[in-house]
């Protein structure tokens, strides 16, 4: 037998729903939309569920027909503890791949769960345990590595203190790990401010110390990884639509072949804030 499946969404792809007219044993099991647009969806023996949505796709259910929704073509992951809407997943995928050449995607992250609630990979666990250069970022740190585990595959290579630099006491990466078959140095950071309002300018000033320090990374690696990530937690879509405008400014020598990937949250203020 064939089933079919209904692809709900919101005008701006905010809320996606699933739902199967026959459901198949051990799958999905049908998702309930929530009132606050987020997805909450039981998962059984399969953790993860990649579905491409079109915007021009019309799905036949029967009787009803579901007509194309105006929103962004993406992937979806959907996991016990969080769910992730990937757009351009292609692009990403053939710029990782693609030693000469950088570009920007967006991700959505909406956590199931608190962090401590959390079950993670070994990869996500080690970076969690180890000891790491200082700072307060360690769980966007694990979150990185988690989400780009579950939905790239992506198994860890190196911590931040087992990559070896030389000369050494410049800027260093969080870790090295490998992501659709390439060698990648992954560097973490958050588009956030105490106090006032985030600005294009705060966005400016982020997006060039990070990248001045990947260059420099990249130079001085021991590691010999083909490129890095700059993977980018920002707290709403206005903080990502800054942190993008920011990065079309930007001059080309700074950008060189640097991935930044933007990932827009909801009710995850453990990751900014480190609790």
């Amino acid at each position: 037998t064939t089933s079919k499946i209904l692809v709900i969404t919101t005008a701006t792809g905010r809320a996606t729903g699933l739902a199967r007219d026959t459901p198949l044993p051990g799958v999905f099991s049908p998702a309930r939309r929530l009132t606050n647009g987020s997805l909450r969806t039981p998962v059984s023996n399969k953790r993860k569920l990649t579905v491409k949505l079109a915007s021009t796709e019309t799905y036949d259910i029967g009787k009803a027909v579901q007509t194309q929704v105006k929103s962004p073509p993406c992937n979806l992951y959907i996991g016990n503890n969080f769910c992730v809407r990937i757009y351009d997943f292609f692009d990403l995928q053939n710029s990782i791949q693609n030693n000469k050449k950088g570009g920007l995607v967006h991700i959505d992250f909406d956590p199931a769960v608190h962090f401590k609630a959390m079950t993670l990979s070994e990869g996500a666990e080690k970076i969690w345990s180890v000891p790491n250069a200082g700072g307060n970022s360690v769980i966007s740190e694990v979150l990185t590595f988690e989400t780009f585990h579950r939905c790239f595959h992506a198994e860890l290579l190196r911590t931040e203190m087992e990559v070896s630099y030389f000369p050494e006491g410049g800027s260093i990466t969080d870790y090295v790990c490998d992501i659709f078959g390439t060698k990648v140095g992954v560097s973490v950071t958050r588009a956030m401010k105490y106090r006032g309002e985030y600005t294009e300018e705060d966005a400016t000033n982020l997006l060039t110390k990070k990248l001045k320090g990947v260059n420099q990374a990249n130079r001085n690696t021991l590691e010999r990884w083909n490129k890095q990530i700059l993977h980018v937690w920002v707290q709403n879509k206005e903080a990502a639509n800054l942190v993008t405008r920011a990065w079309q400014d930007l001059p080309p020598d700074l950008v060189t072949n640097t991935m930044v990937v933007v990932s827009r949250t909801r009710r995850s203020n453990f990751i900014f804030y480190n609790s």
